[in-house]
């Protein structure tokens, strides 16, 4: 398994935009991704960011509500998932307690130092859980 760290010189409230781009390069190499985010108001954010993010390009996707197995590449939810599917995008500030249902994960740090302390648990843990680990300073 691989844990993917993406570090970047933004806010939290900046990320949005960075987290759209990454979903669709993750999403043109023909990866499935499930999108773990808090709450139900940030799977509706997240949502509609996607639709309008960028006018040239379309990354088919939905918010997920219930346990059945989404049948679309990009999938958004609140909810912890027991379905496999490629890639974990967590935008949460936990280790999902299904991480190892996926290949890979991929976390985005911003500038924030709680936000940096949190990534540096993460990855602490997944060292631990051997992971091989890759960080990009963006």
């Amino acid at each position: 398994m691989r844990a993917d760290f993406y570090l970047l010189s933004r806010t939290l409230s900046e990320t949005s935009f960075f987290v759209c781009q990454l979903l669709q390069k993750i999403y043109e190499k023909n990866f499935s991704i499930y999108v773990y985010v808090s709450s139900e108001e940030k799977a509706k954010t997240l949502d509609a960011l996607l639709w309008t993010f960028d006018d040239t390009s379309f990354i088919p996707h939905a918010i997920h509500k219930n346990d059945a197995t989404p049948s679309i590449p990009v999938t958004i939810s609140h909810i912890p998932s027991t379905f496999k599917q490629q890639v974990l995008c967590n935008l949460t500030f936990e280790i999902p307690s299904f991480y190892e249902n996926y290949e890979r994960i991929v976390e985005v740090v911003s500038q924030e130092e709680e936000q940096r302390e949190l990534a540096r648990k993460k990855y602490q843990f997944y060292q631990k859980s051997n992971f091989e680990l890759q960080t990009y300073s963006l």
